[in-house]
């Protein structure tokens, strides 16, 4: 009986002649031709990039690019709006009402004693709508120039009249003071009652500062 793992002599393997292996280079194939030097000449296939997966790789860079010029797009549409919001405007009416000073006539009468003392008017003096002269007389101190600033307000803040007094010489002691002031008519006016309001005006900043208050009731 024959043995059947008889090995084929080296010398009957095909071999691959050189003309062929030129030809074989001539064509795009992925076969890869090695010669060895003491064996036969061996074909490898190359392994070459899927098409697929190339295909692949550019449809999501080009989603990528999409997305990004919808986000950019969106931000610029979301600037436009911003920059194209109508600002409300504003109209300022203009109302004209009566010159109405601070303090309220609603602070309790007082008079500062170290700056001034009154003769006239007194406290609750009545005063005519119609008009008329009232008398200031008194004494002060500590006013800058010698003036002091004085204005009759009805109940709700409305000046009737103002003006000054002056005593020269009054720093560092009393100086006396006396005028007669004329109260225009106001016989419109509703208000049954008033302040006379004695104030000083700074001269570095023009603030008031309250010497003496006192009440007034109006008559027709």
């Amino acid at each position: 009986m024959e043995n059947s793992n008889l090995q084929t002599p080296e010398s009957e393997i095909p071999r691959i002649s050189g003309d062929m292996i030129n030809v074989l280079n001539t064509i795009d194939s992925p076969i890869e031709l090695e010669t060895q030097k003491a064996g036969p000449i061996v074909l490898q296939m190359k392994k070459r990039p899927s098409r697929i997966l190339i295909l692949s790789l550019l449809l999501i860079i080009a989603v990528i690019v999409l997305v990004v010029l919808l986000v950019v797009r969106n931000n610029d549409n979301k600037g436009e709006v911003g920059q194209n919001t109508p600002t409300p405007t504003v109209i300022n009416s203009i109302t004209t009402t009566p010159t109405v000073v601070s303090p309220s006539p609603t602070i309790t009468d007082n008079i500062d004693a170290t700056r001034l003392q009154l003769d006239s008017p007194i406290n609750n003096q009545t005063l005519s709508k119609a008009g008329e002269t009232l008398l200031l007389k008194g004494r002060m101190q500590g006013f800058f120039e010698g003036t002091m600033n004085y204005r009759i307000l009805d109940a709700s803040g409305i000046v009737i009249t103002s003006g000054t007094v002056t005593a020269p010489d009054n720093y560092g002691q009393f100086a006396t003071f006396e005028k007669n002031i004329t109260v225009p008519s106001f016989a419109t006016n509703t208000s049954t009652t008033g302040k006379f309001i004695f104030y000083e005006v700074s001269m570095k900043d023009g603030a008031e500062t309250i010497i003496g208050i006192l009440s007034l009731k109006f008559i027709t």
